[in-house]
C-alpha cells in the first residue's frame, strides 16, 4: 500500500477543517502552465485554536489519525492568518 504525503502543517491535521481559498502574498503554490506563484493558499478553521488558519501554517500542536498518510517536514510562514498563542504545558 503506498501512502499519500502530506505537508506537516494545517492542511493535514485533524483540527483543520477547510473552508476555501483566500488572497495571499506568501503563497508556496505555482501555477502548472508559467511556473509562476499564485496569489492565494487554502484557509479554514481550526478547531484546536478557535481561529482562521491558511492550510500552509505548522503549529505545535499538530494531530493527524489517518494510517495512509505520511507527513513530510516544512517551512512555516513567515505570517499567520491569525495570530495562535500555542500552550506552553
Amino acid at each position: 500500500m503506498s501512502l499519500i504525503s502530506m505537508p506537516l502543517a494545517c492542511i493535514s491535521c485533524d483540527h483543520y477543517n477547510h473552508i476555501g481559498w483566500r488572497a495571499d502574498e506568501q503563497s508556496p503554490y505555482k501555477e502548472n502552465y508559467s511556473s509562476r506563484s499564485k496569489n492565494r493558499t487554502q484557509y479554514g478553521n481550526c478547531s484546536k485554536h478557535n481561529c482562521q488558519v491558511f492550510g500552509t501554517q505548522v503549529c505545535s500542536s499538530h494531530q493527524f489519525c489517518d494510517k495512509t498518510m505520511k507527513v513530510h517536514v516544512v517551512v512555516n510562514r513567515k505570517d499567520a492568518l491569525e495570530s495562535i498563542q500555542e500552550s506552553l504545558i
